[in-house]
């Protein structure tokens, strides 16, 4: 567990990137377990929560607690494209257990172990990410996005090369990393109204 910063997230660049769609719910949810691993971990625990700890880190009232339960189940059959060419695919999911247990309040879960050179012993090409942040944004894609400015400014930081601070992708690469690989044609990416003040 994570006895150091409980603020900080620390992620490999390949899963920054990767291809994958998760609801908001999801995606904080996600962020919340990470920011439980603590940079020196050898592999993954089973992690506790109480289920009031996780609805409040959600902004979720109790009365939602079977919307967590569905979510959850979700996690578990949500595919995250890793990489996908014309010679080599890879795909894993986040969560390989979840369990809830009513009666003490608890919530225990665990990180797929295909996650582990994603999440843990981080060496390079990593970046640091902050869960109060995530946790402030209404959207997925907000939060998408963070974590993608943050990792460019990450490379930028290192290396000090002005040319880092631009960077694009295809619209088509960038629709996959924001919806996934399977459906990005068919899915709809909902900006918010608010979003065509900036012009």
């Amino acid at each position: 567990m994570n006895k150091g910063n409980k603020d900080l997230i620390v992620k490999d660049n390949n899963l920054i990137t990767a291809k994958y769609h998760l609801t908001l719910t999801q995606i904080k949810f996600i962020s919340f377990m990470s920011s439980k691993i603590n940079k020196d971990d050898e592999d993954f625990f089973t992690y506790s929560f109480k289920i009031n700890d996780i609805l409040n880190v959600l902004g979720m009232q109790r009365v939602h607690y079977k919307q967590l339960r569905v979510s959850l189940r979700e996690l578990m059959t949500k595919y995250i494209i890793l990489e996908n060419n014309e010679y080599f695919v890879k795909e894993t999911t986040f969560l390989s257990y979840f369990d809830i247990d009513k009666k003490n309040d608890l919530i225990k879960m665990r990180f797929d172990k295909s996650l582990k050179p994603f999440l843990l012993q981080l060496n390079r090409k990593f970046t640091k990410l902050s869960l109060s942040k995530i946790l402030t944004f209404n959207s997925q894609y907000t939060i998408r996005m963070y974590e993608i400015l943050e990792s460019k400014i990450n490379i930028y930081d290192k290396y000090k090369n002005r040319n880092l601070l631009k960077f694009e992708y295809d619209i088509d690469e960038f629709k996959k990393i924001m919806v996934g690989n399977y459906d990005y044609k068919t899915e709809q990416i909902k900006i918010p109204k608010s979003y065509n003040l900036f012009q």
